[in-house]
């Protein structure tokens, strides 16, 4: 299969892949069954903390004793998650399958109604149309 140019072969179109569920509903488990049959992947988490970024982010919202306004909280995960949009569309780039530890649905269930915020529930549903249109798994 050549390329557009017509020259090389095509790289196949790596996916991206997300496994969303409630804590303990086993998508960890899940990740770690697909990192033993896929090695190829890549696999990110929601505020992964290897990542020296989002390690510091987690602490400045969870354990700075900082009581942040609920707007303020959600736009620091959402920033979180569109960088994350970087990384993860750049090993899709290169060919590479990238796992990523909830995505879309978590932010509804977590930020909204988890936290009982429906005030914000039109924010968040402009915000996932938005991280639609620059990645969808």
């Amino acid at each position: 299969m050549e390329n557009k140019k017509g020259k090389g072969t095509l790289m196949p179109k790596a996916k991206f892949i997300v496994l969303e569920g409630i804590d303990c509903c086993g998508k960890d488990s899940q990740q770690e069954m697909l990192k033993q049959k896929f090695g190829d992947f890549v696999f990110i988490g929601s505020l992964d903390e290897s990542r020296e970024w989002t390690n510091n982010l987690r602490k400045t919202i969870f354990e700075s004793g900082h009581k942040w306004s609920n707007m303020s909280e959600m736009l620091l995960f959402w920033a979180e998650k569109f960088e994350q949009v970087k990384e993860i569309q750049e090993n899709l780039d290169k060919g590479i399958n990238v796992v990523r530890n909830r995505w879309e649905i978590s932010n509804l269930a977590y930020q909204i109604y988890g936290k009982e915020r429906e005030d914000l529930r039109e924010f968040a549903q402009m915000m996932l149309s938005k991280l639609e249109e620059s990645l969808k798994p």
